[in-house]
C-alpha cells in the first residue's frame, strides 16, 4: 500500500468592511480590506481553519497626508513656541482655553498661572526649537505631541534641555484651543 497524500489547505479569500467606536460614543474608525483563510479537511471529513490573515486596503496612518485640521494644529504649536520666545501674553491667552490646566514636570498651573510663568522676567529663553510633532484629530478634539528643545533659565537656574510634551485641544467658539498640556524633561 502506498503513502497517503494529504491535500494542501484550500484558501478562501473574502473582503470585509468594519466600523468600531468607543462605548462612550464620539470617535469611530472604519476599515475595509481582504482576509484569507486556509481550511484543511480533517480525517473525520469536517473542515477546520488552519490559518487566517487580515490586510487593510486603507493606507497606514503614518502615510496619510496631513489634513487641514492637523496642519492648523501644528501651526498653533509653532505660534505657541514663538509667543513664549516673545513673551506675548495676548497670543498665549488666545491659544489656551479659559479653563486650561497644564502639568509642567509635575507643576500644575491654570491658564493665568501658566501665562504669568511663561512671560515672567525671571524666565529667560535664549533659543527653542520644535520637532517630532504629530497631530491626531478626533472630531472636535485633538491631541498634538512633540519635542521642544530649549536653552533657558528660570530665576537664574539652568532649565535648558529637551522636553516631551502633549497638548489636548478642543474646538471651542469655532477655533482650536488648548484645554490641557503636559510636558516632561527628557534630558
Amino acid at each position: 500500500m502506498g503513502a497517503i497524500r494529504r491535500r494542501p489547505p484550500t484558501p478562501c479569500v473574502r473582503t470585509y468592511e468594519a466600523t468600531s467606536s468607543l462605548k462612550s460614543g464620539g470617535y469611530s474608525a472604519r476599515d475595509q480590506g481582504k482576509w484569507l483563510a486556509s481550511y484543511q479537511r480533517q480525517p473525520v471529513g469536517s473542515w477546520k481553519a488552519s490559518c487566517s490573515i487580515w490586510n487593510s486596503d486603507l493606507p497606514a496612518a503614518a502615510t496619510l497626508a496631513l489634513g487641514v485640521e492637523e496642519l492648523a494644529l501644528l501651526q498653533i504649536e509653532r505660534d505657541w513656541s514663538e509667543a513664549v520666545m516673545k513673551k506675548d501674553a495676548a497670543a498665549l491667552d488666545k491659544i489656551m482655553a479659559a479653563d486650561f490646566v497644564g502639568n509642567d514636570s509635575g507643576i500644575i498651573r491654570n491658564k493665568k498661572q501658566a501665562i504669568r510663568s511663561l512671560t515672567s522676567v525671571s524666565f529667560k529663553i535664549e533659543s527653542a526649537a520644535l520637532s517630532d510633532m504629530k497631530a491626531i484629530v478626533f472630531g472636535d478634539t485633538a491631541v498634538v505631541h512633540g519635542l521642544w528643545a530649549t536653552k533657558s533659565t528660570t530665576g537664574g537656574e539652568h532649565t535648558s534641555g529637551r522636553y516631551r510634551w502633549t497638548d489636548t485641544f478642543a474646538k471651542l467658539d469655532a477655533r482650536w484651543q488648548c484645554v490641557t498640556g503636559y510636558s516632561a524633561k527628557v534630558d
